[in-house]
Parts: C-alpha cells; sequence; structure tokens
C-alpha cells in the first residue's frame, strides 16, 4: 500500500511540475537551457531493490551500484525527449534448502523512455521531472536453473540540475520504478539514486576576431530638394545562454525601413551578462548579433549593408548583480542611422 501511494505522490508531483514547464514555456520565461539541442550523458548511483526476497531468506542484498548512459532532445525550453540505457545491479539472496544455503541472484537491465520538463529556479539551477516506462530484461540465477524474462514497467523521476557552463551540466536524480520484474524471476519496487553529468551540443559560436570599429558611411550630398529620414533605434532581448531570436516580428519595422531605403545602412551590436567566462560571453554576443544578421539576409537585405559589432558583457544597461534585472543585458541593440533623401 505504501508504494502504491508513493507511486501516486510521485506521479502527481511529477504531473505538477511538467505543468509549470508547460506555462513557463508558454510565456517564454528565461532558462539556463537552449531550444532545439541534443546532449549526451552518463549517471551512476545506487539501486535499491525493494523487497527483493522472500522472508524465509537467510541472507538478503537488495542494494547495489548502478550506471547508465541517456540521451535527450530539448524540443522546447522547458520540455524534452529523454532515453537511457541503464543496468541496475544486483539483488543477492540465500534460502536454507535440502540443507544447506543456496544463492540466487537477481540481475536487471532496463531502457528507459521518459518526457522530461525543466524549469529554472535560478541563473544555474534547474529541477527536473520526468514521466515515463522502461523495458526491462531480468535473469535469475539458482544454484540448479537460470530463469529470465522482460517486460515494461512504469517510471517516475524529480531531480535537480546546475549548469556551470554553456555546455556542461551535472544532475542529480531519484527514479521510481513500479513492479519491477515478474512472478517468474522474482519481482519488487526499484529505487534508483544517480548523479549524473551531460554534455550539449549545438552551441553557436564564432572563432574569430571580434571588430571593435564600424565603418562609417558617407554622408550623402544635399541637394535643393532633400528629406530626412529620422534614425531608428530598436532593443531585441535574449534568453540567457541563447542566440536564438524569439520573436521574428519584433524586426518588421527594421525590415520595413531598410526594404524601403536601400541606401540605409543598419548597425548592430550585441551584448550579453556576466554569467560564464569573459572570452564566451564575447563570442555569444557576435553570435547574437550574427542572428539579427543572417535573418534580414534571409529577408533580401544585402550584407554590405549590415555593419557588426560585439562587445561581450562590457557596456551593461543593469546591475548584473541582480538575477532579476541582469536579463536587459542580454540585448541586441539595432540602429539605422538618419538618412538624407536628395530629390
Amino acid at each position: 500500500m505504501f508504494d502504491r501511494y508513493l507511486f501516486i505522490i510521485l506521479s502527481t508531483l511529477s504531473a505538477l511540475m511538467l505543468a509549470s514547464a508547460v506555462k513557463a514555456d508558454e510565456i517564454k520565461t528565461s532558462s539556463t537551457t537552449i531550444d532545439n539541442s541534443i546532449y549526451l550523458g552518463a549517471k551512476a548511483g545506487w539501486m535499491h531493490y525493494q523487497n527483493a526476497c522472500e522472508d524465509w531468506n537467510t541472507t538478503c542484498d537488495g542494494n547495489d551500484k548502478a550506471y547508465g548512459l541517456f540521451a535527450g532532445y530539448q524540443f522546447t525550453q522547458h520540455f524534452a525527449f529523454e532515453g537511457a540505457y541503464l543496468d541496475l545491479g544486483k539483488a543477492i539472496a540465500t534460502y536454507p534448502q535440502t540443507g544447506f544455503d543456496e544463492t540466487y541472484i537477481g540481475s536487471m537491465t532496463a531502457w528507459e523512455a521518459s518526457v522530461l520538463g525543466r524549469y529554472g529556479i535560478s541563473e544555474n539551477w534547474e529541477i527536473l521531472a520526468k514521466l515515463g516506462s522502461i523495458a526491462w530484461q531480468g535473469e535469475n540465477q539458482g544454484p540448479y536453473s537460470t530463469r529470465s524474462d522482460s517486460g515494461w514497467a512504469p517510471m517516475v523521476g524529480i531531480g535537480l540540475e546546475y549548469q556551470w557552463s554553456p555546455s556542461w551540466a551535472a544532475r542529480i536524480e531519484y527514479q521510481y520504478v513500479n513492479k519491477l520484474g515478474s512472478e517468474d524471476i522474482g519481482g519488487s519496487n526499484g529505487h534508483l539514486t544517480t548523479l549524473g553529468v551531460h554534455y550539449r551540443f549545438g552551441q553557436r559560436t564564432v572563432a574569430y576576431d571580434l571588430p571593435r570599429k564600424v565603418a562609417v558611411a558617407p554622408e550623402l550630398p544635399v541637394s535643393a530638394v532633400e528629406t530626412k529620414i529620422d534614425s531608428l533605434k530598436q532593443v531585441i532581448l535574449f534568453n540567457f545562454d541563447s542566440s536564438a531570436l524569439q520573436d521574428e516580428n519584433e524586426l518588421e519595422e527594421v525590415l520595413t525601413q531598410l526594404h524601403k531605403y536601400p541606401k540605409a545602412t543598419i548597425l548592430i551590436k550585441g551584448y550579453t551578462d556576466s554569467v560564464g567566462e569573459n572570452d564566451y560571453n564575447q563570442k555569444l554576443s557576435m553570435s547574437r548579433a550574427l542572428s539579427i544578421s543572417d535573418y534580414l539576409i534571409e529577408k533580401g537585405v544585402q550584407p554590405h549593408r549590415i555593419k557588426l559589432i560585439a562587445f561581450g558583457e562590457s557596456s551593461p544597461v543593469a546591475t548584473n548583480d541582480d538575477p532579476i534585472k541582469r536579463y536587459l543585458n542580454r540585448r541586441v541593440e539595432l540602429e539605422i542611422p538618419a538618412l538624407i533623401i536628395s530629390e
């Protein structure tokens, strides 16, 4: 009965955390993750087989080391599909039979498939919840025979993740597997606690030195009839550690101005907050400027009309000591200089 309540509680908790991630995903809150990325990792820890032995055992050891390899695809800011291969260790028991103690060894491996939700609680920390199932393969080795079986079991999990660099993160995780095993080989509920590390692919960086000066277009000669077009300035904000453009509609006014006036140029200046290494932030600020530039070129703006400059974490507009205000520094500033149109 306790196991049933535990599974219900963990399932409810995971569902609530996933629902919170859905809401956060809809309003595009900042997070330490990057959309549309693949990650690979490994984990190790401890497996406890609850009630692994019959009551008439002489000795019973339902605890063993466990290992796993996992991979995931982060398809939104707060959600990922995750799969894993798990070696769940062994449970060993002895029973008095025919006047002797006979030893039985049960072992288990599994493939896991789950949906994982994550929700940022600070700049580097996230809480995790997962719901899924595992396909297990078990074996029970006795003194006279070996039996094997396979099947499916539901799984829920919760955890905490710390991202210490843009690509690397560590995770502590607890998973509960309900009714692992079968009557043929023996079964129990599984409690798996692991510590893992993973690497996230798909980071966009720039591997060349960034310009520190911007060429200024020469002033146009003034004719007898002239029209002055005022400068246009705009700020685009980015999620933490991301160079992905969140809303293309924010650039509609800029595109309209550039298409309407073919001689207009645009200056794109990239910035970051102060979290992370200075060299990485310098490249990230250029990557953000490039994401804007790439979109403008895709929409028909000639590359020679676009000037880029990256400032990294310098020139903040808000204090970096305040996590709430820090997001204002993750920005790209756009400026189309004033024009004089001769007619």
